[in-house]
């Protein structure tokens, strides 16, 4: 395995006239500023991104080294924002970053951008440097597909060649593979110049996450004795003032919002030779199809122009607007919280309530219970009375009976 190589800081022309901004390097008293729980991170810490696409193992190898590392049991995308774990290696304190892949199920590529750039911009301005970045790739994946693909050139493009000396490439899922269908997807992705040639060639090291927190472990071990820092090409793009479309990585993202926007207008010229077919012809079942269809498309081209709009902030925009969905978060957050309460608050009235009718029948029930004896009781102490009486009557007439007959009668 060969070494490291290449320098740990870029060595690019910046996209304006302007550059770095100063005091954006390391400072003693810089750290992260903490947001929504995460811990906070300092220059001198060592902070390793795990990246890749959504099903690839991100959470569940930070959940190897972290306890409170979340881990997805299905296909939606279990990290839907940049989350920090913290682990200790060897006595060595390290931050995880846990980011979402370029595939997100919930959120599109522009937006996924957004929040690695923030991050990354944050923790630059903050004097953080990346000291290594694992991206994982399944090895059950017997081709690499279009999201594979795209994600795998945005990721390159974030980190310019440059950067391509921080990365462990790891395969995962090797359980799920025989060693001979492992061993030549593995060397098929290696050799490829579209998929890991490239990266090797900067420095990329090769690894397998197959043995679970030993592997895992490894990993972070062989990062971490390197001693590297590294600052990614959007970080400088975005430092020196490009907004997120200007960037590398950005402009690759834009692309695909172009050809996605293209063949919108594509699909809403059919959807309207068509719904005038329909109506000509006064087919109103297919009319409504068609109208739910335009519905969706239009929403559709709705994202993609916000998308486009988010593409072009900038660093301090691309905060403000992190800042302002942090605080939505969590103003829905307090109101979800609200009416979980009520509904908790509601829930336990109705059981109070239903325990109070049940106890009340109950309560009822045997009062009607003893009522019930009381009468059968008393009933019985009739019949008993009656039966004496009746004894004594009989008595009575029977002594009669005798004494007329002229019998003696003792007393």
């Amino acid at each position: 395995m060969t070494g490291w190589r290449g320098s740990d800081t870029l060595d690019v022309k910046p996209p304006q006239t302007s550059t770095v901004p100063d005091g954006v390097m390391p400072a003693p008293d810089r750290k992260l500023p903490d947001e929504a729980g995460a811990p906070l991170v300092r220059p001198e810490d060592t902070v390793i991104a795990v990246m890749g696409m959504t099903g690839a193992g991100k959470s569940t190898f930070i959940s190897y080294l972290s306890k409170n590392a979340v881990v997805g049991d299905s296909l939606m995308s279990c990290t839907s924002k940049i989350s920090i774990h913290p682990a200790r290696i060897n006595g060595k304190d390290v931050f995880l970053v846990d980011t979402p892949g370029f595939d997100d199920t919930n959120r599109s590529d522009a937006v996924v951008l957004g929040d690695v750039a923030d991050w990354l911009n944050r923790s630059f301005k903050a004097g953080i440097k990346i000291s290594g970045i694992i991206y994982l790739h399944r090895i059950t994946d017997n081709r690499v597909g279009g999201s594979a693909a795209k994600n795998l050139i945005i990721f390159k493009k974030l980190l310019g060649q440059a950067g391509y000396s921080c990365v462990v490439i790891a395969t995962t899922h090797w359980d799920a593979v025989s060693p001979e269908v492992g061993e030549r997807r593995e060397r098929e992705l290696k050799e490829n110049t579209r998929f890991w040639k490239e990266l090797i060639a900067g420095g990329s090291q090769i690894w397998r996450q197959d043995n679970g927190i030993a592997s895992a472990s490894k990993m972070l071990e062989y990062i971490m004795s390197k001693q590297k820092r590294v600052t990614l090409k959007i970080q400088v793009e975005m430092a020196n003032g490009a907004t997120l479309g200007d960037t590398e990585a950005g402009r690759e993202v834009n692309s695909d919002l172009k050809k996605l926007e293209e063949k919108h207008k594509r699909d809403l010229e059919a959807l309207r030779a068509d719904m005038e077919k329909a109506l000509k012809e006064r087919d109103d079942e297919s009319r409504l199809l068609l109208e739910e269809v335009r519905a969706e498309l239009t929403a559709e081209m709705r994202k993609v122009e916000s998308d486009k709009v988010r593409l072009q902030a900038d660093m301090e925009k691309l905060r403000t607007q992190r800042a302002e969905e942090i605080a939505r978060e969590r103003e829905e957050a307090s109101q979800r919280n609200l009416e979980h309460h009520k509904h908790m608050t509601e829930e336990m009235t109705m059981r109070h309530d239903r325990e109070l009718a049940h106890q009340k029948a109950m309560a009822d029930g045997q009062l009607k219970l003893q009522i019930q004896l009381n009468e059968n009781k008393h009933q019985e102490e009739l019949i008993k009375a009656r039966l004496r009486e009746q004894n004594s009557e009989a008595r009575i007439a029977e002594l009669e009976r005798k004494v007329n007959e002229g019998g003696c009668v003792i007393m």
